[in-house]
C-alpha cells in the first residue's frame, strides 16, 4: 500500500479501496477485528497476499480474527474454527481451469464468426485512448492509468474485463459509462454519437450499472419511510435515486455484481445472464473469481498497468 498512501481516494480502484479500509481496521490495534468477505474484489494476488498478512496475526494473536465468508470462498489455512462447510467451493475452484479455456475458445470462435459475418452495430468503441493523473510540468509525478486502448463492444457481445487491482479497469468502466472527464476529450464514441453530443441522462438510459460504488451510496433507512426492494429496482439504481419509465438497455455494466451473494443465488443470476437476455444485449462483466464467470461470457479484455494484454 505504500505506494497509494499519497493519493486520492478517488483514485483508487474497488481492490485498492478495499485493501486501504481493511489496512486502517488493523491501524486501530483491536482485540478484534471482523472481516466481512475481505476477499471480494481483491486479485488472486492480493488475496494470496492479505491471507499471509492475517495468518501472521492469528499466529501472533493479535488482534483475534473472525472472518466471515461466502460458502463458495476459499478457507484459509490459518482457520481453526468453521460453522459452514466449504466443500462446494472447492469443486467450484476445481473446475474453474476448465471454464476458462473453454471461454477462451468460445471467443476465439465468436471472434472469427464476426469477421466473416455481418458485423453488428458498434456499442462501444474506443481508440487510442490515454488517461493519466499529475503534471510533470508543475512538479506532480505522473501516474499513467490507461495507455492507448482500443476496445469495441458490439450488440450481443459478452465481455469479462479482467486484470489485477489498479490496473485500469474502474477507470475504463468510468469511460464506457460516460462519468469520466476524459470521456468528453478521448476518441470515446457511445451507442452511435461521441460521448460530448449526449446527455448523460439519455445515455444512462442506455446501461444498466451495477457496482460497489452504486451499492455503498444507495440510501438506506429503516421503517415506514425505507426503500422497498420494488423501489430500488424501479429507480434504474441511478445516481438520482428517481424513478423512470422501463427502458430496453443496450448494455450492462456489471462490476464485482455477485459481492454479498452465496452460491444458490449467484447460480439464478448466472443463469438469468445465459437464457434471460435479449440477444442484442451487451454485457461487460469485471469478476476475479472465475467460478463466477457465466457461461455465455466468451470474450476477454485483460489489462496490464493500463495497457491491453489480452483479447479474445
Amino acid at each position: 500500500m505504500d505506494s497509494l498512501l499519497d493519493l486520492p481516494l478517488i483514485t483508487l480502484s474497488n481492490g485498492q479501496t478495499r485493501r486501504a479500509r481493511i489496512l486502517r481496521a488493523l491501524l486501530a490495534k483491536p482485540e478484534l477485528v471482523i472481516l466481512e468477505e475481505p476477499f471480494t474484489g481483491l486479485d488472486v494476488a492480493s488475496r494470496a497476499h492479505l491471507a499471509t498478512l492475517l495468518a501472521s496475526l492469528h499466529a501472533a494473536r493479535s488482534p483475534r480474527v473472525l472472518l466471515v465468508l461466502r460458502p463458495q470462498d476459499v478457507l484459509p489455512p490459518f482457520v481453526t474454527h468453521a460453522r459452514a462447510l466449504f466443500a462446494a467451493g472447492e469443486r467450484l475452484r476445481a473446475a474453474s481451469a476448465r471454464r476458462a479455456e473453454e471461454r477462451k475458445a468460445a471467443g476465439e470462435r465468436a471472434a472469427r464468426q464476426q469477421q466473416v459475418g455481418q458485423a453488428r452495430r458498434k456499442l462501444v468503441e474506443l481508440r487510442a485512448v490515454n488517461v493519466s493523473y499529475g503534471r510533470p510540468d508543475e512538479g506532480q509525478v505522473e501516474r499513467r492509468i490507461l495507455r492507448d486502448v482500443d476496445w469495441t463492444v458490439r450488440e450481443g457481445e459478452r465481455w469479462l474485463l479482467a486484470g489485477h487491482n489498479g490496473s485500469g479497469k474502474s477507470t475504463l468502466l468510468a469511460l464506457v459509462l460516460g462519468d469520466h472527464p476524459r470521456a468528453f476529450n478521448e476518441d470515446v464514441t457511445l451507442f452511435d454519437k461521441p460521448r460530448y453530443r449526449q446527455a448523460t441522462a439519455t445515455l444512462q438510459q442506455n446501461i444498466g450499472h451495477v457496482s460497489p460504488e452504486i451499492f455503498n451510496a444507495f440510501p438506506r433507512k429503516h421503517g415506514p419511510d425505507a426503500l422497498s426492494a420494488y423501489e430500488a429496482i424501479v429507480t434504474g439504481f441511478e445516481s438520482v435515486y428517481s424513478y423512470r419509465r422501463a427502458t430496453p438497455e443496450q448494455a450492462a455494466v456489471l462490476d464485482e455484481p455477485f459481492s454479498g451473494m452465496d452460491k444458490l443465488t449467484v447460480d439464478k443470476a448466472t443463469r438469468f445472464l445465459d437464457d434471460k437476455l435479449d440477444q442484442t444485449q451487451a454485457v461487460i462483466l469485471i469478476t476475479h473469481f472465475e467460478e463466477e464467470v457465466p457461461r455465455s461470457v466468451n470474450r476477454v479484455l485483460r489489462l496490464e498497468e493500463g495497457a491491453v494484454v489480452e483479447r479474445i
